[in-house]
């Protein structure tokens, strides 16, 4: 459970610096679909980028050698040994509550997921089919909003011409595939509930969608009447997992009808991203030169050999350590076939096959 909180943080602390960049250089740019692409892949990366940690870990290679002493009584135990083993069940305390908290938030977001994923599934089946599409009218609670080939229509406030560039709207959302988007940014909410940057990147992509909407439907409606319909039909975001058309902030879509296009060649902003992913590759992804992935590695190498347990002057060896040795270094050789548990508790699993244990000759080793 210790290496999911360290992967949990480590993703967490990617998408903050994939957020940055976006913050302070991708958002003052309208390269919506750039934009939306970048937001994507940042919410992958963040749960790509620690994984190896994660799958990679002591517990999934079962190499760690446990070393296991002699019990003792509490009065052969120094004072210090005491205090650290004191301070370690109040560390693991900590990490217990920690982990509880975490836990449950899980479950928490877990459940609402499924229950909004089934609320909108039994929607479809009861809906009225029209040429691929499922439409359900006048829903309370649901306004004007989707959720990918679903449409829920409030028709009491709208005439003709309008129901229209509703129903059009809403089906521009399900061509440009953004229900997709939303169901994964709700399974990384999901994982990082208790993230701000992920509320933030949900609110971002929302706008994202519907700026790329917004610029289909002036090129098939005046800005003037379109711009009419949304504040005509202002209302609060669509749900978790639905698009409203109306959503706010309304200032900042109808801005954007007659805001210029940004320079083209700005695009080349975008390679700053190269650069950040290197280097959260870097932090937070394991190394496979680390001293830790080697060590790792070399134990799970020990655990699956053969060979015995090659003991040096009380340090563990491998063969090749002996091979650079002058055998007139040697003074003694003892090699112990039974009665390996001791040694088991002692060492783990690397000595099941067998101990050898060599002494040197004084200042030979």
């Amino acid at each position: 459970m210790q290496d999911l909180l360290t992967y949990v943080w480590e993703a967490s602390l990617c998408l903050v610096l994939f957020w940055v960049l976006y913050f302070l250089v991708f958002s003052h740019l309208r390269f919506h679909a750039w934009n939306r692409f970048y937001l994507l892949a940042s919410l992958a990366l963040s749960l790509i980028i620690p994984l190896p940690l994660l799958m990679i870990s002591p517990e999934s290679l079962g190499s760690w050698i446990s070393y296991v002493p002699m019990p003792r009584s509490p009065e052969t135990i120094p004072d210090e040994e005491l205090m650290g083993q004191s301070l370690e069940k109040e560390g693991w305390s900590f990490m217990f509550y920690l982990i509880l908290i975490y836990g449950l938030g899980l479950v928490f977001w877990s459940i609402r997921l499924t229950y909004h994923l089934f609320i909108l599934l039994q929607k479809i089946r009861t809906g009225n089919r029209e040429a691929g599409y499922v439409f359900c009218q006048n829903s309370p609670g649901k306004g004007n909003s989707s959720f990918f080939n679903l449409i829920f229509l409030s028709t009491d406030k709208l005439n003709d011409a309008e129901y229209e560039q509703v129903v059009q709207h809403e089906k521009t959302h399900y061509t440009l595939g953004h229900s997709w988007d939303l169901l994964l940014l709700s399974l990384v909410q999901v994982i990082l509930w208790f993230h701000p940057v992920v509320y933030r990147v949900r609110h971002s992509l929302r706008l994202i969608h519907e700026y790329q909407v917004d610029a289909r439907m002036i090129q098939e409606y005046t800005p003037r009447a379109y711009a009419q319909l949304l504040l005509k039909l202002g209302e609060a975001p669509g749900g978790w997992m639905r698009h409203a058309l109306s959503q706010h902030p309304l200032k900042l879509r109808i801005r954007e009808f007659y805001h210029p296009k940004s320079n083209p060649m700005k695009k080349l902003l975008y390679v700053l991203a190269i650069p950040l992913c290197l280097f959260a590759c870097q932090q937070f992804a394991i190394d496979s030169e680390s001293e830790e992935f080697a060590k790792l590695m070399k134990e799970e190498e020990l655990k699956t050999s053969k060979e015995p347990l090659i003991i040096l002057e009380g340090k563990v060896v491998t063969r090749d350590v002996l091979h650079t040795m002058d055998p007139q270094n040697i003074e003694s050789i003892e090699v112990i076939k039974k009665d390996l548990q001791t040694w088991v508790d002692q060492y783990g699993t690397t000595a099941v096959n067998g101990v050898v244990i060599i002494h040197c000759k004084e200042d030979d080793c």
